[in-house]
């Protein structure tokens, strides 16, 4: 296991040290040798949002659906 890619077992037995490495660089975990995950610190993951630090991440739908306004009501039909 190098500094930056951890087995499953050794992410979950050392998850605090895994979390502060995170903050530095990107972490991979691997299951059998396969890459599965990888976990990012904060900035890394802002950064990937398109969000400016210290703000908060919007569903990417929310970011890029406008605001529509909805049709008109026709008034109802007459009654007789």
């Amino acid at each position: 296991m190098s500094s930056t890619h951890w087995s499953f077992a050794g992410a979950r037995a050392e998850l605090a040290r895994l979390v502060r490495q995170a903050a530095r660089s990107p972490q991979v975990i691997e299951v059998r040798g396969t890459p599965v995950a990888v976990v990012l610190g904060i900035d890394a993951a802002h950064k990937l949002a398109g969000v400016p630090m210290g703000g908060k991440a919007k569903p990417k739908a929310a970011r890029k659906t406008p605001v529509k306004k909805a049709p008109a009501r026709r008034a109802a039909a007459k009654r007789r």
